[in-house]
């Protein structure tokens, strides 16, 4: 792990829709008929955030149809192509009822604007068809779950990646101990625990407060830390709870003063106040760039499978064909997983549980200047 400071960070101041079928026609907006014998087509199925990157994905498949890798085989990708629904119950059955038909080899999904909706119910229904499904921005914890989520792997790491950032930070500056407040939801459970182990390792005491949106009382939540005399702290809860955190902390006790230090998960950067500290992954944000690195990674793993002569069936059209799954989707997952490359977002590579490594993020203090907000950069850190 490294992490680079070029300043020290500034003491804390003062106080439901119907889904969007974009394009079911393979998308035929890029994909010319391909009489040559030696290339193979794959068709992938994409469920995007909205539509607005649909132009942009148009020339991702031209520019990766028109550069072959040197090898014996010729991939060329077909798509199609869905809008997320906000509905996670239709977004599952978007997959079998549009994707699957068009005899998709794997999947590639974004988040929805809805902040309820994740693809969790989308690799549910993956998994339980061993299709592969590659994520490019959806983070939560309970996807690197093998047992719930077996063929889902990610473009970007776990949430619970930023528990060793926060920790690297906390013993850089010589800062032993810390009040980690965290949500009492599953992402805030796992990283809990993680703050706990990876703390050990590296010597920091991690004293975890759970907080329950419902029955925490903040005030005395945070009283207690200040009788208790700790000073730094990590925060991790939903940005609702953390506006009210942060409300109480500055305007009523005075916890944004000069001594105290708040190191915050990356969701809560927006709504920060002067004084925090947070990592930002770096391109964490560019799902597009992520949409071509997860589409180059499927090329790379179907050109590794044909060269090295391993058959793989077509898939199922249909959802009811699947009485015992689809034995090719679970050797083209793990062809995935185990492939490493260079890709715009930076080199990509897995871990068992699919979730990337290698990220880096940027560290940003949160500062006030001439009365506006803004963000620091203040370091960064590689995993």
């Amino acid at each position: 792990m490294e992490w680079r400071h070029p300043a020290r960070p500034r003491p804390p101041s003062a106080p439901q829709s119907a889904p969007t079928l974009i394009c079911a026609l393979i998308l035929l907006l890029v994909s010319l008929v391909r009489t040559d014998a030696s290339i193979q087509t794959y068709t992938v199925g994409l469920l995007l955030q909205d539509e607005s990157h649909i132009a942009a994905i148009s020339d991702i498949f031209n520019d990766l149809n028109n550069s072959f890798d040197v090898g014996q085989s010729k991939i060329y990708l077909n798509a199609t192509i869905l809008v997320l629904n906000q509905n996670p119950i239709q977004a599952a059955l978007d997959v079998c009822e549009i994707l699957v038909p068009t005899g998709v080899y794997a999947i590639i999904v974004s988040q929805s604007n809805s902040q309820y909706t994740s693809p969790v119910t989308v690799s549910y229904t993956c998994s339980f068809y061993d299709i592969p499904l590659i994520g490019v921005s959806s983070r939560e914890a309970i996807l690197s779950n093998k047992n719930m989520h077996p063929m889902f792997m990610r473009t970007v790491p776990s949430v619970t990646e930023q528990t060793k950032v926060l920790l690297d930070i906390a013993r850089y500056y010589h800062w032993y101990t810390v009040v980690a407040i965290v949500s009492n939801e599953l992402d805030g459970k796992v990283i809990g625990n993680t703050l706990w182990i990876e703390g050990d390792e590296r010597n920091v005491q991690v004293d975890l407060r759970r907080f329950d949106s419902q029955t925490t009382n903040i005030t005395e939540l945070l009283q207690q830390i200040i009788n208790e005399q700790h000073w730094i702290m990590i925060l991790h809860v939903s940005r609702t709870d953390a506006e009210r955190i942060f409300q109480i902390a500055a305007k009523q006790l005075n916890m944004f003063t000069p001594g105290y230090v708040w190191l915050v998960t990356e969701d809560l950067l927006d709504v920060a106040p002067p004084g925090t500290i947070a990592p930002s992954l770096r391109h964490g944000s560019d799902q597009l760039t992520h949409i071509y690195d997860a589409l180059r990674l499927f090329k790379t793993g179907m050109q590794s499978l044909s060269d090295g002569r391993r058959n793989i069936s077509a898939p199922p059209t249909s959802c009811q064909e699947l009485n015992r799954g689809w034995f090719h989707g679970k050797r083209i997952y793990k062809e995935l997983l185990k492939t490493s490359m260079p890709a715009r977002t930076g080199p990509l590579s897995f871990d068992a549980s699919g979730n990337r490594l290698g990220s880096t993020y940027d560290i940003i203090n949160t500062v006030e200047l001439s009365g506006e907000l803004r963000h620091v950069l203040i370091g960064d850190w590689s995993g």
